[in-house]
């Protein structure tokens, strides 16, 4: 399958769906690489529901990081169209809701941002 995931990068580079100067592809590969790792996938007919349920489960992660399904959906319904395979086995999957964010976003205190801002040097305020 990594064969075809850079036959997959490759069709994105010519289309110019690659994100930003390729950004983009390099996550969307690390992404895809780290779930078939994670799932033990080699081959395509590895993929199941079972085993992505089996490694996403058990993980304490947050559900952002869980939801890399949706690079290895785009994957698998590229490897769909061009034939390689005769259906997406991920493709009613659906993404993992934890709820509440983990990290809880917070504005700067008064004494946090006169800090930042000292430390910055002659660029403080830019």
């Amino acid at each position: 399958m990594r064969k075809h995931l850079d036959d997959y990068v490759a069709e994105l580079e010519r289309s110019a769906r690659r994100g930003r100067k390729g950004r983009g592809a390099r996550l969307l590969v690390g992404r895809i690489l780290r779930l078939m790792d994670g799932c033990g996938w080699k081959l395509a007919y590895q993929v199941t529901l079972d085993s992505l349920t089996s490694w996403r489960n058990p993980r304490e992660e947050s559900a952002r990081t869980l939801n890399y399904l949706q690079g290895m959906v785009s994957f698998l319904n590229w490897m769909e169209r061009v034939g390689k395979i005769k259906s997406n086995p991920l493709k009613h999957v659906p993404k993992v809701d934890r709820g509440q964010r983990r990290r809880v976003r917070r504005a700067f205190t008064d004494e946090e941002l006169g800090k930042l801002v000292h430390g910055s040097g002659p660029r403080g305020l830019i």
